[in-house]
């Protein structure tokens, strides 16, 4: 059975491990395909949230393949225009720097969780320029739970804790640079622009 008929099968949630294929080449085929179809199928305007996890082996700085080519160029399409059909889009990858560069810029929303590398830092500074950098250097002293919103999914960026208050988030309200918000009203935001979160 092909995966875009598992996808046709069960269209409220579907998760293809791509993971257990022999060839390094196959997942990007299978990607492909999916996306391809769901590209196809685009003017139903049903509403389909896209993610991609490790999105750094989809998508990668440099094609080495025309399947890999073809694979980078469906992610921009559908990260660009993809909305006005109701695909949605989220990224998610521990490496921003090993996206391609287009796909990275055509993502409006970012979800930061704890990152240490200072150059994938730099490079969410340079591709997400409203938010400040003091906010994306708070980041390697993220707990397990807490998390950076920015983006045009939300009026201004937003730690999101995960539970009581502690000295670190009491700095971030002093600062007044960015707002905290409850998980309720921020999962009922998320819908909307292509988006990249960090793992």
């Amino acid at each position: 059975m092909a995966a875009t008929d598992i996808i046709d099968e069960r269209p409220q949630a579907t998760v293809l491990d791509l993971g257990g294929f022999a060839h390094p080449a196959e997942p990007k085929v299978a990607a492909l395909s999916v996306l391809e179809h769901l590209g196809a199928r685009r003017e139903e305007r049903r509403p389909i949230l896209i993610v991609i996890d490790e999105a750094h082996n989809i998508c990668p700085p440099n094609a080495t393949t025309a399947v890999e080519q073809a694979l980078i160029e469906r992610v921009v399409q559908i990260a660009a225009e993809g909305r006005q059909f109701g695909l949605w889009l989220l990224l998610s990858t521990q490496r921003p720097t090993k996206i391609h560069p287009n796909v990275l810029s055509q993502c409006d929303n970012l979800c930061l969780m704890r990152m240490n590398a200072p150059r994938d830092l730099a490079e969410l500074a340079d591709t997400f320029g409203f938010v400040g950098e003091h906010m994306l250097a708070e980041s390697p002293e993220f707990r397990q739970g807490e998390a950076l919103f920015a983006g045009g999914f939300i009026p201004t960026p937003t730690f999101h804790p995960d539970g009581g208050a502690d000295h670190r988030r009491g700095r971030r309200r002093r600062r007044g640079t960015a707002r905290h918000l409850k998980s309720d009203a921020l999962f009922a935001k998320l819908a909307g622009e292509p988006n990249l979160a960090n793992e």
